[in-house]
């Protein structure tokens, strides 16, 4: 089975109540619910959340979103590890219902513009590799090979954190990706003994460029706002240019 878990606790130091803030009409989780919701691969979807708003969005809108259980108190901190409360998920469903959970994708709702058809390919692709575990990734915004610091030693002058002399111009710089936080994939096996979603040896999945935005802080949620406004949520199955249906 694979199994995807979405996590969504109440706190928020960032934002208060971030997981269910407004983004263009509809609370920020929803995005990701229906994200879940329209991906073919996914056996099962599961919601582990202590937020009952978030609850009643889901049961209210989605018919494969399950919530068998509110997340239990233990799990809601802040220091919290996401494999600890995506492992609590799977021996849940297992433990009732007596299943085995070969793979989870992992859906942090604070990615709200990943898409349908990139969740299926990466979960397709995750299978046909035999895959031990699989992260997302998109094209940095701005190259580290721009990056400078000034010289301590000599303040008057700067030098560059990531960059060779022989990188003359842009096109010689490497190509760089950055893990967006928006798809984990991994065997169940894999998570139980390592206790992370990847390592080094991680297939890394390209993803659309939308797919950076990870909302922490007001800044990236005024960005997201400013992406819907101009339609970037528009393979939303409930959304037409100009509005909600």
């Amino acid at each position: 089975m694979i199994l995807g878990i979405i996590p969504a606790r109440k706190g928020s130091k960032g934002i208060p109540g971030k997981n269910m803030v407004d983004l263009g009409g509809r609370p920020l989780i929803d995005f990701t619910l229906a994200t879940a919701e329209n991906c073919r691969k996914l056996d099962r979807i599961l919601l582990s959340t202590d937020i009952p708003e978030a609850i009643k969005w889901a049961s209210t809108h989605y018919s494969r979103i399950e919530v068998p259980f509110v997340r239990p108190r233990y799990l809601t901190g802040s220091s919290v590890a996401s494999h600890d409360v995506v492992l609590h998920a799977v021996d849940f469903l297992e433990g009732k219902e007596r299943c085995k959970v070969d793979t989870v994708v992992l859906l942090q709702p604070t990615c709200p513009f990943r898409r349908p058809k990139e969740l299926n390919a990466a979960i397709q692709l995750f299978r046909n590799k035999h895959l031990a575990s699989l992260v997302g990734v998109s094209r940095v915004w701005h190259h580290p090979s721009d990056y400078v610091h000034r010289n301590v030693a000599t303040s008057n002058q700067f030098s560059y954190v990531f960059r060779k002399p022989a990188w003359k111009q842009r096109q010689d710089f490497p190509k760089v990706l950055f893990m967006t936080g928006a798809l984990y994939i991994c065997q169940t096996d894999y998570l139980r003994k390592s206790r992370v979603f990847f390592d080094k040896k991680s297939y890394l999945f390209p993803m659309s460029e939308e797919t950076m935005i990870d909302i922490d802080a007001p800044f990236d949620l005024a960005i997201a706002r400013g992406l819907v406004a101009i339609g970037a949520n528009k393979w939303h199955p409930k959304f037409k240019m100009g509005g909600w249906i």
